[in-house]
């Protein structure tokens, strides 16, 4: 018997990995995806693969999208996109509302840590500056109230971190290249991880929420980036000793109101 349904919108390396997960939990699990070419990866991880996009509002079969939305939880895991027509923003919230008019009772969204500003101190769920919120022209808080706006007590807001795991080692993108603020620390997750914070959010029924998902400890960039780049066999970065605004991000939360317990608590050893 499926212990729920869950719709997962967006099946990168996050949403898969989600899907797998909950599908062998015993959920009923369906993902987007804009290539019917995925379909047969989505279907040996667990998911029901279903062909939609964001136009910004849904695209696609009227019975599929329909489908898809019929659902306990929407997870909203799909990259910043966008076009010359209609921003990521404007995405985010046609989803939220069409999720509110479907009735759905959670909407989980993945969204960054780069929320937080660079002022070379710990920030928690609170430390938001309106003023100082962006990343690569992206206003995180406007996006994170975009995802809100149909239904702001059904959705919990998760900052995930860097990304780590399976296929994805971040040393690849920075081998041989400069790297600054070589003894700031790092914040990873890995994104099996965020599939076990993602579960727990739903099997708690948690809503109206935010939480960064960070993993706890937080080695200095020199320290990870060389392991990783050792296990990825790849170059290092060049490292350079000039200091650079940094974030420490504290999780504590994902503890106290979760009870969450890392499967990888320290970056060194999860790359």
């Amino acid at each position: 018997m499926s212990k729920g349904k869950v719709s997962i919108l967006g099946c990168g390396r996050v949403g898969v990995t989600l899907g797998r997960e909950l599908a062998q939990a015993g959920f009923s699990v369906m993902g987007s995806t804009t290539s019917q070419k995925r379909f047969a990866e989505l279907e040996e991880a667990g998911i029901t693969p279903v062909e939609l996009s964001l136009s910004p509002a849904f695209t696609g079969n009227p019975d599929d999208i329909r489908r898809f939305l019929n659902v306990d939880v929407l997870v909203v895991a799909m990259a910043p996109t966008g076009t010359e027509v209609f921003t990521y923003e404007d995405q985010l919230r046609a989803a939220s509302e069409a999720a509110a008019e479907a009735g759905i009772k959670q909407v989980i969204f993945t969204g960054a840590t780069f929320i937080y500003p660079s002022n070379n101190c710990e920030v928690r769920e609170d430390d938001v500056d309106p003023d100082n919120c962006s990343f690569m022209g992206t206003d995180w808080l406007k996006i994170e109230q975009a995802i809100a706006s149909g239904a702001p007590e059904r959705t919990t807001i998760l900052r995930l971190a860097g990304l780590m795991g399976e296929g994805h080692n971040p040393a690849h993108y920075f081998s041989g290249r400069p790297m600054a603020g070589a003894n700031d620390p790092v914040n990873m997750i890995h994104q099996d991880d965020v599939a076990g914070v993602i579960h727990a959010v739903i099997d708690q029924g948690i809503v109206g929420e935010v939480f960064n998902v960070a993993a706890p400890e937080h080695p200095s960039r020199r320290d990870f980036y060389m392991m990783a780049s050792e296990k990825a066999g790849v170059a290092p970065p060049l490292f350079e000793e000039d200091a650079r605004p940094y974030r420490l991000v504290n999780c504590d939360k994902l503890n106290t109101r979760l009870g969450y317990t890392f499967r990888y608590p320290d970056p060194l050893t999860a790359v």
